[in-house]
C-alpha cells in the first residue's frame, strides 16, 4: 500500500457488512489482492486504473464496479488529485 488512507463508515447494518471510504493520493495504489467475499466499488472523485482479470481499466468519478469473490484486483491513482472511492461489502445470508 502506498499513500492510502481508509475510513470505516458503517458495519453490520441494513444488509451491509461494511462500507469503507478509501483515499489514494497521487501515485498511490493498493497491493494486488483478493478477498473471500464480493464487494462493490463506487468512484467518488479522481481518476485511476483498476487491475482485474489480468487487464487494466481506466476508472473515474461516478464509475461503478463489481469485484467477485477471490478475484485479484488493484486500484492505482493515475490522476493529479486524490482517488476516492466507497467499497461496500454486503452481508450474505
Amino acid at each position: 500500500m502506498q499513500d492510502q488512507s481508509l475510513r470505516l463508515l458503517k458495519t453490520n447494518s441494513n444488509g451491509v457488512r461494511s462500507c469503507n471510504n478509501t483515499f489514494l493520493k497521487n501515485g498511490g495504489y493498493t497491493p494486488k489482492h483478493s478477498h473471500l467475499y464480493e464487494h462493490e466499488v463506487f468512484i467518488l472523485n479522481g481518476k485511476g486504473r483498476v487491475f482485474t482479470d489480468n487487464t487494466n481499466k481506466d476508472i473515474e468519478k461516478n464509475y461503478f464496479l463489481y469485484v467477485p469473490p477471490d478475484k485479484e484486483h488493484q486500484f492505482i491513482n493515475t490522476g493529479e488529485n486524490d482517488l476516492e472511492f466507497l467499497c461496500i461489502i454486503p452481508n450474505k445470508k
